[in-house]
């Protein structure tokens, strides 16, 4: 099921702990072929931290921690001092694009709108 649905969506490959062999038949139309499948250890726990090279200068950076709760959007408070009181949906849509942006790079944008990403960068 979850390779019919990749095989009409726009990508570049698919990342999994593993693929039947019905599934991998679906994938291996897309792209003419040249789609790429790739199978992960299950067991594997990331690392916690991030490091890259870039031009000699090691940078290293923490998983971020931070979590959404019912309590998240409580305290919003708005221009005029006031504690606003969200509706729902709108708490729903802002965990939704935290999660979203989580794993983007910093300074990125997102867009949520009925439980859905519409726009993020």
């Amino acid at each position: 099921l979850t390779a019919r649905v990749i095989s009409r969506d726009i990508s570049e490959g698919v990342v999994a702990p593993a693929f039947d062999e019905t599934a991998m038949h679906i994938l291996a139309k897309k792209r003419n072929g040249n789609f790429t499948v790739l199978k992960i250890d299950p067991e594997m726990l990331p690392s916690k931290s991030e490091e890259r090279t870039i031009f000699g200068l090691r940078l290293r950076h923490k998983e971020t921690e931070a979590s959404i709760d019912e309590g998240a959007f409580d305290n919003i408070v708005s221009a005029s001092k006031h504690t606003l009181q969200l509706p729902k949906e709108v708490r729903n849509d802002l965990a939704v694009a935290f999660a979203a942006v989580k794993f983007m790079q910093a300074n990125s944008v997102c867009l949520a709108y009925r439980g859905q990403v519409i726009y993020k960068f």
